[in-house]
């Protein structure tokens, strides 16, 4: 049915979209990338449609395309680049286990909101999954350093830590 919607409207990228996922969602991944681009194509100026172009590389394992999508939204897209995007970008590369993609994200979260001290945190368990204990604690430190209130859970992840449960 979707694929009748083409020719009725070639220029709306949402029936791109929607095509694109019908073909991920079948397993047929070339095709659903294929949409995405076009998709993606025909709405250049929306960042959103970039951010869902970087995530179904990320998803259907094409990280070096993902990652240029990534520094391409940076570029065209800077003062709209928000922390729900990275979220979006980091959950994707969660899902497939990419730790080193994460902390890079996760830096450019930290460099952009320094406030957010989830952000560290986050970057702290990011490390941890990967096995990079001595970053991990190296980043909760520094989230204990910038709020001494967070004692308690930061004594917690590093006996978790120690004690190997954090790596994925």
């Amino acid at each position: 049915m979707i694929k009748k919607a083409v020719p009725l409207s070639p220029t709306r990228p949402q029936v791109y979209f929607e095509l694109g996922q019908s073909y991920l969602l079948s397993g047929n991944i070339p095709k659903g990338i294929e949409n995405f681009e076009k998709g993606t194509e025909l709405s250049d100026h929306v960042i959103d449609s970039h951010v869902d172009l970087a995530i179904t590389y990320i998803l259907s394992g094409n990280k070096q395309l993902a990652l240029e999508e990534i520094e391409n939204i940076k570029q065209k897209f800077s003062n709209k680049f928000n922390d729900t995007h990275y979220m979006r970008l980091l959950q994707s590369f969660g899902r497939v286990k990419d730790w080193d993609s994460m902390a890079e994200l996760n830096l450019d979260l930290i460099e952009k909101y320094p406030d957010i001290l989830d952000y560290y945190a986050q970057l702290a368990l990011v490390y941890a999954s990967a096995g990079r204990n001595a970053e991990a604690e190296e980043w909760a430190k520094k989230v204990l350093e910038l709020d001494p209130n967070y004692q308690a859970d930061y004594d917690e992840f590093i006996r978790a830590l120690r004690a190997g449960e954090l790596k994925k």
